[in-house]
């Protein structure tokens, strides 16, 4: 068997028929899928049944709640195929994804395979559609490489003898289980490659992790960085990726919490609790030249690493919102 699909499940079933029925409807067709029901409490089990009799390929597992990492843990333990493809229960794939997915390791035989994604509402309509600055095709990369490649572990295909290897696992109920996990399998894999695909459509709701406002678990962004940075240092690989490390803690740690953050009201303790966590890991951080440069090249990012909250949080959250008010302030006049 080449695929297993692993989706965790968990009180989606507004979404589970699109998901399912964009795997089952590929034009590959030597695949599992493992959907983890984790311990949802609507009506998921019952489409989940209702596939599994229609497709002898679909596979229920049925557990207490452990939330996103742990499902997934239970689907990665299950698995037959040589090859892991993760799947969130509110995303779909198109049709074509697997068979794509096929053709690209049947001649490169790589580890980790990361593509490219496509951000769409929940009627369907694209918002943003991610890639990567090489050329059209497949790309071999370095370890160091991949390291600035986000984490979502969904935009990524992964040898299952990765993970039987190195028995690396997600953390159970915690926020940010992607960056927890994903750098930490990067060491052991022998080739990584890209592929310049859309062959993920990621739905952006207001439920996800991402779009919370959860203040307090997004504290929780320090223990998964945590868990990353202490494998690289209890395995020797500290040295070799330093810069990459120090990055990650600039962009994940500090900068993209600020949005997080700051999309609550104006919060500058908590971004000086991040900092001091950043600090302790990268005295120098404000100093490297590497991260200056990319700063200045990130949307705001330079006010962040100067502690410039303030200046931040007017231009990236108070500034648009006045401008959208005299827009609208301006139409209203226009029509009277």
């Amino acid at each position: 068997m080449v695929f297993s699909v692993i989706v965790p499940i968990y009180n989606v079933e507004q979404y589970l028929d699109k998901c399912l029925n964009s795997i089952l409807e590929q034009t590959f067709a030597d695949y599992e899928v493992i959907a983890i029901d984790d311990g949802a409490t609507d009506g998921s089990l019952e489409i989940l049944k209702k596939y599994k009799e229609r497709d002898k390929r679909v596979k229920i597992i049925r557990q207490e709640n452990k939330g996103l990492g742990g499902a997934r843990n239970s689907g990665i333990n299950s698995a037959q195929g040589d090859y892991l493809f993760f799947l969130d229960s509110d995303d779909y794939i198109p049709s074509n994804a697997l068979q794509k997915l096929y053709d690209c390791i049947a001649v490169n035989n790589v580890d980790i395979l990361a593509f490219d994604s496509t951000r769409v509402a929940e009627n369907g309509k694209v918002i943003e559609q991610s890639t990567k600055p090489y050329n059209s095709g497949f790309t071999e990369l370095t370890k160091k490489e991949l390291m600035l490649f986000e984490p979502s572990f969904c935009f990524k295909l992964y040898k299952r003898k990765l993970f039987q290897s190195t028995q690396i696992r997600f953390p159970e109920h915690l926020w940010y289980e992607d960056l927890a996990t994903f750098y930490r399998l990067i060491p052991s894999a022998e080739k990584i490659g890209y592929l310049k695909e859309n062959l993920y459509y990621y739905v952006q709701q207001g439920g996800s992790i991402t779009h919370s406002l959860n203040r307090n678990r997004m504290q929780e962004i320090m223990t998964a960085y945590d868990i990353t940075l202490q494998f690289y240092v209890l395995n020797g690989y500290f040295d070799e990726f330093r810069d990459e490390l120090e990055w990650l803690c600039a962009l994940h740690v500090l900068y993209y919490s600020a949005f997080r953050i700051f999309s609550c009201g104006y919060y500058p303790n908590e971004m000086k609790t991040l900092w001091n966590y950043a600090d302790s890991k990268f005295s120098d951080i404000q100093n490297s030249i590497m991260i200056m440069e990319k700063a200045e090249k990130t949307y705001h990012m330079r006010y962040v690493l100067r502690k410039q909250y303030l200046r931040f949080y007017y231009k990236t959250f108070i500034k648009p919102a006045i401008l959208i008010c005299m827009k609208k302030l301006y139409l209203k006049i226009r029509k009277e």
